[in-house]
């Protein structure tokens, strides 16, 4: 899952919003045991200023 999700970040920063997006809906559904229950684990300011 985490590899998906920094796929999408770094399209989203690239400027690929499309791709992004379609990296995030490809991703499989998970039941809410499997969910982090901090949340997000995007920093507060979003993606800005990340180093991948």
């Amino acid at each position: 899952m985490q590899i998906m999700t920094k796929v999408a970040a770094i399209l989203y920063m690239n400027g690929d919003i499309n791709a992004a997006k379609e990296a995030l809906d490809d991703m499989p559904p998970r039941d809410e045991e499997e969910l982090d229950p901090v949340g997000t684990l995007c920093p507060p300011n979003g993606l800005q200023g990340q180093l991948f």
